[in-house]
């Protein structure tokens, strides 16, 4: 009975396979954005770029000719949701024809982002920031956020933006915005009338 199997995951396969360290380690060595670990489904995910080798790892370890099935084309209408817990940087990636950047999801660099995307989205939650910012979400925290809250995104935002440190063109320029909201918002007497939009 085979003890291997291949299926499709999104627009990727997944590699379901016993566990074999020669394999694992021969699977590592694939380019790190076409291959990553889904613990849920204890199988590696292989782009297509690279199920070829995938299949050819699989019966050197394990001795069985394997199939890949032919994918079915995702709708692009459909939508998922995930956690996403951090984005890294966009940059030029093997076989992904522009720069990319990968998301790290549940402990997992599982999502990847083109650069257009992430600008899209960045550009949008500019827009609704500007149109409803208040010194609250200038630093981050709730209106309900705690004075160590209020501490806490300050110094976090910060160290981000400080010019020393940052090399965006507007550095100089959102830095003095978070210190002028946490002076405010530092101040009892002030914080109660911070709540309004900033103009």
């Amino acid at each position: 009975m085979p003890k291997c199997s291949i299926t499709q995951s999104g627009n990727s396969y997944a590699l379901h396979t016993p566990y074999g360290k020669g394999f694992v380690n021969s699977i590592k060595a694939l380019p790190y954005e076409s291959r990553t670990w889904d613990g849920s489904a204890k199988a590696w995910i292989v782009s297509q770029d690279q199920i070829e080798k995938a299949i050819q790892l699989i019966e050197d370890y394990y001795g069985e000719k394997v199939l890949a099935p032919e994918l079915e084309p995702i709708n692009a209408s459909r939508k998922y949701s995930f956690q996403l817990d951090y984005v890294g940087i966009p940059k030029e990636r093997q076989g992904q024809g522009g720069k990319t950047a990968l998301g790290l999801s549940n402990g997992q660099w599982r999502v990847a982002f083109s650069e257009e995307v992430l600008k899209g989205w960045f550009e949008q939650c500019q827009s609704e920031r500007d149109q409803n910012e208040t010194l609250f979400s200038l630093l981050l925290v709730k209106e309900s956020a705690t004075d160590q809250e209020i501490k806490s995104g300050y110094r976090r935002l910060a160290r981000q933006w400080h010019p020393d440190v940052c090399k965006e063109e507007n550095a100089s320029e959102k830095f003095k915005e978070i210190n002028e909201a946490y002076l405010i918002l530092s101040d009892p007497l002030k914080k109660k009338v911070s709540g309004r939009a900033l103009s």
